[in-house]
């Protein structure tokens, strides 16, 4: 927790003159001190502060009464804002996630503030309003002398006396002017509030349904735990009936007078929920996340701010983790698993595990939700820490898809047909014959993953990232994924001449190409992050495909998981151990969720569905289980491989990542950094710790940087989070590694 000075509440006496603390956005990590000269600076606002030779935007975090002990202690700058930017509450917590995660707290609160206070810095969007300036008797009588002299002034009148205050654009050109002049209404700015997901149509207004008595048992446990800190996790199978527990906990909590908060892993499940939400619950619902507009995102966040009375459940992704919401009294958590809850950049915040802690501090229940629970979720309810709660079914008894695997091996690659093999071929036929629809499952966009020479082996690759470039046919690019860099696509090699390139692999986009081929009359759509780009395409496609206007949707795994298909009866996994041999120790468990989320696309209403299984390795575990939907069965056989090697959840993990420019000055700060580490060893100073590295990560060079990465497990979380900042500080100390740009990701999901 940080010092009292930091988190004081807000004084009863005036504090001024005075001293306050500031955490500076691009200053030092620890706490700045400055005068405030006779200016009240409340807790939380934003301010700008002297730090060397420029201004710096900083976040008031504690007020000092007593003079700090400093020579030349200049002033900070007036609130930037009408009223502060964090509240108590929030401030508390952010500074918990900046010790938890060992970064910076400013670099927490510019988190929580959207856009990092840029969308803040917008304003509202502002409209010329027209309003009547007379009582309604005179307004009537002014549309009786005007309705045959003057009739476009006299429909104004109406339309204003009908509606209320109309903007300028509403009524005729030219109009506006005369009635004012004449002294008939008044023209005012007025703040536009602007809604997110306007023009979308909403869904159907449903009143709740009738529940299973699973459904009923998991309302009735989370319910007992209400007014108090208590973590529950749901594990339901995929059709199960989650979505409504969501809804109906989340009315109780209304009709109690408290908020909810509703978090999804990805933008595409937030905007459809979002939708379902605001049928059941009115316009008293908010959502926040990345994909809106600076204007919608400042328009939400002023409404939470300002109208805490007016919005009772809030539906966003992981940054809505900070939203102001002074009634909370539920966290829902959809998806709780998913790896989107993780951010890749600092601060390396996991958005569920801030839930649990914004939980906790709050004093509320949290319902983690899942498919396929994390190990960390699953392993602390089978514990006691959590509790457990279950729909083991899916809603009307309806049977989970019969899952199949197609060996690739027995199929000669001459009956291949491209990537599809005879086997699937069949079944899209089939189910095409049958007036249904099909999902194919392929976890890589693009149009052809690897392009190289036969003749020379040149093969062609970012020239910023240690990475093979992905050609897009569409656009006639080759593209990398991690950079976003685009080039031409060349008609010889570069290196010999050869005019017969060669592509190897497929993406989504290629699979469309070889699916229209193979089924000319098939309307096909596609899902990716190049389809989606575009301000709520992901739910369009979506709304499409529930329509009945795809027969196939090909995608990612943003296809995969929470969307309700009614339509799909056969899903098919191009390549289903796709992911599993990465270097990663969570590779079995990703790949094992993936596919158990989107075969529980196939088979949820009346029609039963099938899911064919494409691999070249049918014996892995995680396809195995993924066969019989067994999440326990792979969930005991995970645990004990993590156990023999001490890796989450039976351990905990920080994973330090270097970054040079220059690959020569990056190996000699390992050499550096191995060194330290052998010293501290032998005084005893890794103890409990096992240290693995400095060595390559897969990605080991990404937008012009080397990478070298330090991976640190323990089984006991003291002594990790001591050896992590006892390592932090001796590189920031040593000469050769100081100059190193250093990442700390605590509790890392992705270890590329």
């Amino acid at each position: 927790m940080p010092p009292d000075t930091a988190l004081q509440a807000e004084p009863t006496a005036d504090p001024l003159p005075g001293w306050v603390q500031v955490a500076v956005v691009s200053g030092p990590p620890r706490l700045l001190s400055y005068r405030t000269d006779g200016v009240k600076l409340p807790l939380g606002s934003r301010v700008k502060v002297p730090l060397g030779p420029r201004k710096q935007v900083g976040y008031v975090v504690g007020h000092l009464f007593d003079k700090p002990d400093i020579k030349g202690l200049r002033a900070a700058s007036p609130p930037l804002d009408p009223e502060p930017a964090i509240d108590s509450d929030l401030l508390i917590l952010t500074r918990q996630v900046a010790d938890y995660y060992m970064v910076p707290w400013a670099t927490v609160l510019n988190t929580a503030v959207p856009g990092g206070g840029h969308v803040a810095r917008k304003g509202p969007k502002m409209r010329q309003v027209v309003t009547l300036a007379n009582s309604e008797a005179d307004i009537l009588a002014a549309i009786e002398q005007l309705k045959t002299r003057a009739p476009k002034q006299a429909d104004a009148l109406t339309r204003l006396l009908t509606h209320g205050p109309l903007p300028t654009t509403e009524l005729p050109a030219g109009v506006v002017p005369r009635l004012v002049q004449r002294g008939w209404v008044t023209v005012a700015k007025q703040a536009v509030h602007r809604l997110p997901l306007a023009g979308l149509i909403p869904d159907r207004a449903t009143a709740p349904v009738q529940l299973t008595d699973a459904q009923k048992t998991a309302i009735d446990a989370v319910w007992q735990q209400r007014d108090k800190f208590a973590p529950l996790l749901l594990h339901g199978v995929t059709g199960s009936g989650k979505t409504e527990v969501y809804l109906q906990l989340a009315q109780a909590t209304i009709d109690a007078g408290q908020q909810v908060l509703l978090l999804t892993p990805e933008i595409a499940l937030a905007s459809r929920l979002s939708l379902a939400v605001r049928a059941r619950f009115g316009e008293a619902t908010a959502i926040l996340h990345s994909g809106l507009s600076d204007g919608e995102r400042l328009d939400e966040w002023q409404r939470l701010r300002q109208q805490s009375d007016k919005v009772n459940l809030l539906v966003g992704t992981r940054s809505a983790v900070f939203a102001p919401l002074p009634r909370l009294g539920l966290i829902l958590v959809d998806e709780e698993h998913d790896s989107a809850y993780k951010q890749e950049e600092t601060p390396r915040y996991n958005g569920r595990d801030v839930a649990i802690l914004r939980a906790r501090q709050a004093g509320v229940p949290i319902l983690l939700g899942s498919a396929t629970p994390s190990l960390e979720s699953y392993g602390r309810a089978k514990s006691g820490t959590y509790t457990l709660l279950s729909l083991p079914d899916r809603i009307s008894q309806r049977p989970l898809p019969q899952v199949e695997l197609i060996d690739l091996r027995d199929q000669p690659p001459v009956e291949m047909g491209g990537h599809l093999s005879p086997p699937l071929v069949d079944a899209l036929t089939s189910t095409l014959e049958k007036g249904e629809q099909a999902l194919l499952f392929l976890n890589r966009r693009g149009h052809t993953p690897v392009i190289l020479c036969p003749a020379c082996g040149l093969t062609y690759r970012c020239r910023h990232c240690h990475v093979t470039v992905t050609l897009h046919r569409g656009i006639q690019k080759l593209c990398c994924h991690y950079c976003g860099v685009q080039t031409p696509v060349p008609s010889v090699c570069d290196d010999c001449g050869n005019p017969l390139l060669r592509g190897i692999g497929v993406g989504t986009e290629g699979l469309v190409d070889e699916v229209q081929k193979q089924f000319p009359d098939a309307r096909i759509g596609r899902m990716d992050r190049d389809t989606t780009r575009a301000k709520n395409a992901h739910i369009t496609l979506i709304d499409q495909m529930a329509a009945g206007e795809f027969d196939i949707l090909v995608g990612t795994q943003m296809m995969a998981k929470g969307h309700h298909l009614p339509g799909v009866t056969l899903v098919g996994v191009i390549s289903a151990d796709q992911g599993v041999h990465q270097p990663d120790f969570r590779a079995a468990e990703t790949t094992f969720a993936l596919l158990t989320q989107v075969a529980g696309r196939a088979g949820r209403e009346e029609r039963p569905g099938r899911v064919l299984m494409q691999t070249y390795d049918p014996t892995l575990p995680s396809i195995q289980h993924a066969l019989t939907h067994d999440y326990a069965g792979f969930a005991a056989e995970e645990m004990q491989m993590r156990e023999l090697a001490a890796f989450p959840p039976v351990g905990r993990a920080v994973r330090l990542l270097l970054r040079d420019r220059s690959e020569r000055r990056l190996q000699a700060a390992c050499t550096a950094l191995v060194q330290l580490i052998e010293a501290g060893r032998q005084q005893g100073k890794t103890d409990g710790v096992d240290i693995l590295g400095p060595a390559e990560p897969s990605l080991k060079r990404l937008r012009d940087e080397y990478r070298q990465h330090v991976l640190l497990k323990a089984r006991a979380t003291g002594p990790l989070r001591q050896v992590t900042r006892w390592l932090m500080a001796a590189i920031a100390d040593t000469p050769g590694l100081r100059s190193i740009r250093l990442d700390v990701d605590v509790d890392p999901l992705n270890l590329s």
